[in-house]
């Protein structure tokens, strides 16, 4: 079972998250669309800083780098289980999306099975969700 702590904000290294988001973003199709734009803001929000420099900086992914100290392993899950929402949010995440979430999972001190762990449980959790929304609804 993973448990994520979202209290932990304060050790994620803010830039490159928000760097690594907007590869992601942008890695895809060469665009960061309108449902990955309000995702990267809201995350902005959510961490108390502006988010729209990274959207329009476009990063190159070796300009993005990591402090040297190790973030703890729920940090890193928190930023790769945003990544992951990033990558499903236009439906499906692009194999070139992945590659790069096992990339940033590395560079993070994780292991690719990390990151499929944190899918598997995403796409769970959805699933929750939708037969949720299905059931309040009536269908």
């Amino acid at each position: 079972m993973i448990t994520l702590n979202i209290d932990l904000r304060d050790e994620i290294n803010i830039d490159f998250y928000f760097k690594a988001l907007a590869f992601l973003a942008i890695h895809d199709d060469g665009l960061i669309d309108e449902h990955e734009k309000a995702f990267i803001l809201a995350q902005g929000g959510i961490y108390g800083i502006n988010a729209q420099p990274y959207l329009e900086a476009r990063p190159d992914w070796r300009d993005v780098e990591i402090s040297a100290e190790n973030p703890s392993r729920e940090t890193a899950l928190s930023v790769v289980r945003d990544g992951i929402a990033l990558g499903y949010i236009n439906g499906q995440c692009s194999p070139e999306q992945r590659e790069i979430l096992y990339e940033v999972a590395s560079r993070l001190g994780l292991k690719n099975d990390d990151v499929d762990a944190v899918e598997g449980w995403l796409k769970e959790y959805w699933a929750v969700l939708e037969k949720g929304n299905r059931l309040l609804q009536g269908a």
